[in-house]
């Protein structure tokens, strides 16, 4: 439990004449549980919970110069992953999670869904593989995401590694994907998920 209390006078974009309260308050906890099937096989089990009221600005003396925020977001996590060692020298991690986020809005509604709730889901499927020979190392892999409200994506990586006596060398390919959040939502209706190329 996280709660940050701040007196300010900034008011985003202008000095506000008074100075007014500003609440951070963020609830989260994290479930994990390991399974291990033997030496080479392990499963985990991972829930995670969040509860944000980020920015909370509520005092009636500042409304005339600055627009008062009171938003709460939830996130709800599942994961579920596989670790498989099939050779001293070859490793396989893969694994699914699912993500639920739902916002409200206690003083109105959001433009993009016209009343006070947001939420959205994002599945993924995701994997890599890890192989040592010698002084170098190979790993590939890929996540595919599904979004509730964006166009799926694909993103591989791959990377290679060789090790000298005095140094190492690392040659690094990837895709990367990263859905906007709430309020980047609200604000830009017509906003595009973040994909990077390296």
């Amino acid at each position: 439990y996280d709660r940050y209390v701040v007196n300010t006078r900034d008011g985003y974009s202008n000095i506000i004449s008074a100075p007014y309260l500003n609440l951070h308050n963020s609830y989260s906890f994290i479930l994990n549980k390991p399974i291990k099937i033997n030496q080479k096989l392990a499963l985990v089990a991972t829930a995670k919970y969040k509860n944000q009221t980020p920015w909370q600005t509520r005092d009636d003396q500042t409304k005339d110069e600055m627009p008062l925020f009171n938003q709460t977001s939830q996130r709800i996590t599942g994961q579920i992953t596989v670790d498989y060692d099939i050779k001293d020298n070859f490793n396989l991690f893969t694994g699914v999670e699912y993500q639920n986020e739902n916002s409200k809005n206690k003083l109105g509604v959001f433009e993009y869904t016209g009343n006070q709730h947001l939420e959205y889901n994002n599945c993924a499927l995701f994997a890599q593989a890890l192989f040592r020979q010698r002084n170098y190392t190979l790993v590939a892999g890929a996540r595919y995401n599904v979004n509730s409200i964006f166009e799926s994506s694909f993103v591989p990586r791959i990377g290679l590694t060789k090790i000298w006596n005095q140094g190492y060398a690392k040659l690094l390919v990837s895709k990367s994907f990263k859905a906007p959040s709430t309020e980047n939502i609200v604000l830009s209706g017509n906003i595009l998920p973040e994909t990077t190329t390296i």
